[in-house]
């Protein structure tokens, strides 16, 4: 396993990077340097996906954030539209600070946790 995810007792995630996790960043630095950074998140937490977390595919809700959202919860309709999401978290620093470089430099992440309910309003975690 990559990372460790944990809640803080603000509810916030908390996204450890692993000794297997660490030399899988720099693995994968040196051999897919076309990666972006978005890109090699996604494969260190993918263990975390197949667990039962989700990264909610901003494309349906309609914003452009700056950071991955995260969920444990997300419900399609029929036609595979989002009509409910879970507690969203999201990476505040995506912009400033990379995923990659916050893992390698702090051994984690925090994400902070956002709305729950309807996709349409998730506009107000994201500015």
């Amino acid at each position: 396993m990559n990372t460790v995810f944990s809640f803080t007792a603000d509810g916030d995630l908390h996204v450890a990077l692993t000794a297997h996790g660490k030399q899988f960043i720099h693995d994968h630095l040196s051999q897919r340097p076309q990666w972006t950074d978005a890109e090699l998140f996604l494969e260190l937490i993918d263990d975390q996906l197949m667990d039962g977390w989700y990264v909610v595919p901003t494309q349906q809700i309609r914003i452009q954030p700056q950071s991955v959202l995260l969920t444990r919860q997300v419900r399609y309709d029929e036609q595979g539209r989002i009509t409910f999401v879970g507690a969203v978290y999201w990476y505040p620093y995506a912009e400033l600070e990379p995923y990659v470089d916050a893992l390698q430099n702090k051994g984690g992440l925090l994400f902070k946790r956002g709305y729950q309910g309807d996709p349409i309003q998730l506009k107000m975690i994201t500015g």
